[in-house]
């Protein structure tokens, strides 16, 4: 290849594009971040929420203790305890979605941009994650859907043919499915 560029504007145009590319990076890093913190806020928000219903729940209990309803007694205690098991299960909801962020993140080759991930509950106690995101090469996604097929976390990890079409610079989608008890 023939180099028509001098030394300086050669290193500039170097220096140029590290920049940009650490400043992409770093919105990447960043938009995870806030990603994070809505879904964390928004599981938060309901399980205060939650907590506020069992304040009221037991508030109502003892008032009709001290009124003396003895007949009420088994189906507000049922409620009470009802809303006690899913205040528990939405903190270990909240530590599992720390959890699969970390992992998304952690077994991310270099080739691959991340550019959405959407939470939704699934059937059962199970969620979805969606993912979607760019790739540089064919190769970084196979190595990242194999990298996340290994982990426990995931129960099961979804990639369609049409993320393999393109050779290089494509996008891809993956549906990720986790059991908030599993782990």
């Amino acid at each position: 290849m023939i180099d028509l560029l001098e030394k300086d504007d050669r290193r500039k145009i170097t220096a140029e594009y590290r920049v940009r590319y650490i400043s992409v990076a770093l919105f990447a890093v960043g938009l995870v971040g806030v990603i994070a913190l809505v879904v964390v806020g928004s599981v938060y928000g309901a399980q205060r929420i939650e907590a506020r219903t069992l304040r009221q729940s037991l508030t109502q209990f003892e008032q009709s203790k001290k009124l003396g309803t003895n007949a009420n007694y088994v189906t507000d205690l049922a409620k009470a305890n009802s809303s006690i098991t899913r205040l528990t299960t939405d903190k270990n909801s909240l530590r599992r979605v720390s959890m699969v962020l970390d992992e998304l993140a952690r077994f991310r080759p270099a080739g691959i941009r991340i550019s959405g991930v959407n939470l939704e509950r699934g059937t059962g106690q199970g969620w979805l994650v969606r993912l979607a995101g760019q790739a540089a090469r064919r190769q970084d996604i196979l190595t990242y859907v194999e990298a996340l097929k290994k982990q426990t976390i995931f129960t099961s990890v979804e990639s369609p043919l049409s993320n393999l079409v393109k050779e290089a610079n494509s996008d891809f989608a993956l549906v990720l499915s986790f059991q908030p008890s599993s782990r």
